[in-house]
C-alpha cells in the first residue's frame, strides 16, 4: 500500500489522523473509516472503500494508493470533492492521476533543489 503526501483528510478524520494511519498500516479493523484510493479499474479514477476492504485479496494484491481518509461515507464524498476541485483548479481538467503525478514531480524537484 502506498500513501500520497500530502494526504487528503476529512474534517472529522483529521482529529484521529495518525491513529487511523497506524491502524490501517497494522491491518486493524477500523469501523466507520473510509479511504479514497486511486482506482485499480481502468477507466475509473477514484474509489471509496472501507479501511477493512484494504485487507481483501482484491485490494491487497493491487498495492492500492491511498489519497484520502474519511470518518464516514458522506465525508469521503467531501474528500473526493476537494481532490477534484484541487485538480481542476491546478490543471483546468479533472484528471486526478495526471495532477498527482505533477504534484509529485514538483515535490521531487523542490527536494533536489534543497540538496
Amino acid at each position: 500500500m502506498k500513501w500520497i503526501v500530502p494526504l487528503y483528510v476529512g474534517k472529522r478524520a483529521e482529529k484521529n489522523k495518525q491513529k487511523i494511519i497506524r491502524g490501517i498500516k497494522k491491518g486493524k479493523l477500523l469501523p466507520g473509516v473510509f479511504v479514497v484510493i486511486l482506482s485499480p479499474v481502468k477507466g475509473n479514477q477514484l474509489e471509496i472503500i472501507t479501511a477493512a476492504e484494504l485487507k481483501e485479496p482484491y485490494y491487497a494484491d493491487r498495492d492500492p494508493v491511498i489519497i484520502g481518509l474519511a470518518a464516514s461515507k458522506d465525508e469521503s464524498f467531501e474528500v473526493i470533492k476537494d481532490i477534484i476541485q484541487d485538480t481542476y483548479d491546478a490543471t483546468g481538467e479533472a484528471v486526478v492521476l495526471d495532477y498527482l503525478k505533477m504534484k509529485q514531480a514538483d515535490r521531487d524537484a523542490a527536494a533536489s533543489d534543497k540538496a
